[in-house]
This record gives C-alpha cells, sequence and structure tokens, in this order.
C-alpha cells in the first residue's frame, strides 16, 4: 500500500465513487488512458477510480517532468490529472 487514508472505509467508499463521478463528469470513458500526476493520498484515489472508467490509469506522482512526460508518451495518455495551481504538479516548485 503506498497511501493511508485516515478515513472510515464508508467515507473511503464515498470518496471514491465522487471521484469516479468527477471523472465521468470530465468526459473521462472506456476509451481514455489516464495518468495521475498527483502526490498521495490523492493519487492512488484519483488512479484506483480512473481504473474503474478509463481502459488504463497510472499514478506517476507530482515530481519529474521527464518522468511524467516519459510515462504520457509511453501509456498514449488522453488524459492528465494534476494539481491546477502547480504546487503539485509536476512544473511546481521543489518540496521545501
Amino acid at each position: 500500500m503506498s497511501s493511508v487514508f485516515p478515513l472510515s472505509p464508508e467515507d473511503r467508499t464515498a470518496a471514491a465513487r465522487l471521484t469516479t463521478a468527477a471523472l465521468r463528469e470530465s468526459g473521462v470513458g472506456e476509451h481514455d488512458r489516464v495518468v495521475v500526476a498527483l502526490a498521495e493520498p490523492a493519487g492512488a484515489l484519483w488512479a484506483t477510480a480512473a481504473a474503474d472508467v478509463a481502459r488504463a490509469a497510472a499514478c506517476v506522482g507530482p515530481r519529474g517532468r521527464m518522468r511524467l512526460h516519459h510515462a504520457l508518451s509511453t501509456l498514449k495518455a488522453t488524459t492528465l490529472v494534476a494539481d491546477p495551481d502547480g504546487r503539485d504538479g509536476p512544473a511546481g516548485p521543489p518540496a521545501s
């Protein structure tokens, strides 16, 4: 296990359901390949939800532009899930 969720099983199920719904409402479907570039525990939650919705899903973490580029190319990703403000994404500043 790569992450810990401080949630009850019911809360974890609800969070997964909401995340899956968000992906579907964003247009992600069974023909998509999703790469998640978020830190834990959010990365694992989004990647698990993406695996339920899309053809393929991978969580590569928020750091490493070349690693992200390689994952996007190798998986032929159609969707990238990243933090919009850049603090948790591949272009964000290093952690202090």
